[in-house]
């Protein structure tokens, strides 16, 4: 069962329904908000999403020069090998020498971090 309370946007089918679960609060205010304006809450809506389009914006900036970052590394890293550098050692022992191990430690953590954040996304969404 839904009713039908103000539609915040017109172009929107389902804008302005009360789904059952929130039927609670209406018996609670039958006559609805005192002071409630439409136009305000439609301005606040407007501005969170704008608010979240340049937060996205800004880590998904953020995270492509953290990429940026790490491709450059690999590719100054494969570069020295196929020169010939580190020939004999296995790989893990010739990325320890080319990068040492705090900048290995470093670019290792950016991956572990991203890998952790991306689960975190999964679950909220």
């Amino acid at each position: 069962m839904k009713a039908h309370g103000p539609k915040l946007y017109k172009k929107q089918k389902h804008s302005g329904e009360i789904q059952a679960q929130d039927f609670k609060y209406m018996y609670q205010k039958p006559d609805g908000d005192v002071g409630f304006d439409l136009e305000h809450n439609r301005r606040v809506i407007e501005e969170t999403i704008k608010k979240t389009k340049k937060r996205e914006k800004e880590l998904r900036k953020q995270y492509m020069e953290q990429v940026e970052d790490r491709v450059d590394a690999s590719i100054y890293f494969l570069k020295a090998l196929a020169k010939g550098k580190y020939n004999s050692s296995d790989p893990t022992t010739a990325a320890m020498k080319y990068f040492g191990r705090q900048e290995l430690a470093r670019l290792r953590g950016e991956e572990i971090k991203e890998k952790l954040l991306a689960e975190m996304q999964k679950v909220i969404n």
